[in-house]
């Protein structure tokens, strides 16, 4: 998964222009687009509800997944921009949102409350570092690479549902691109690991 993350092509719709971004380069265009307001946490961060930890989902499901992605969002007034990332042959593509000021805590529990592998998180003016939500590989050293464990017990740090999602209700959705096309009913195969 993590050679996906690392290869794949990102980009997101600020200010009427797409501005890319690519996991270990700095995005200035980005930073130049939207500076950061007084006093705000001065970060970015790119997730998306689609596709569970890579198990490729419907469109319906993707879509609801979305949308309370974008209602947690709104509920709490934060700026979000249209993005997608994917394989750079165009083969695959997955729609999420950039976000200006998230803490790197809450940008972990977002991604915990979608079940994602894995998001980008990075401070303004720095290079886009890619957070992956699975055990470090034996003698993995990627330098723009941050590996967060879930806590002890298969738990998950919650995030405060918006309103416009009921309490207890846990939406799924993963920002792994995926690297297959679509098989059979619209589903492409889940990579190692994934609970189907």
């Amino acid at each position: 998964l993590r050679e996906a993350y690392l290869a794949a092509v990102y980009r997101a719709q600020v200010e009427g222009a797409s501005l890319p971004l690519r996991v270990g380069e700095p995005a200035p265009a980005l930073d130049a687009a939207r500076p950061a307001a007084p006093g705000a946490v001065a970060t970015w961060t790119l997730v998306t509800a689609w596709n569970p930890q890579s198990c490729a989902q419907d469109a319906g499901v993707n879509a609801t997944a979305d949308a309370a992605l974008q209602a947690w969002l709104r509920a709490r007034g934060l700026q979000a921009w249209p993005a997608v990332g994917g394989s750079a042959d165009g083969q695959w593509e997955e729609h999420g949102w950039l976000v200006a000021g998230l803490e790197a805590a809450t940008a972990d529990a977002l991604a915990r409350r979608h079940d994602q592998a894995g998001i980008l998180h990075w401070p303004r003016g720095a290079p886009v570092r890619l957070r992956m939500y699975r055990e470090r590989p034996p003698g993995n050293r990627t330098g723009w690479v941050d590996w967060v464990h879930r806590p002890r017990g298969g738990g998950r740090r919650a995030v405060p549902p918006p309103n416009a999602i009921p309490a207890g209700r846990r939406v799924r959705g993963s920002s792994i691109r995926q690297m297959w096309p679509a098989t059979g009913a619209g589903r492409a195969p889940c990579v190692a690991g994934c609970a189907a």
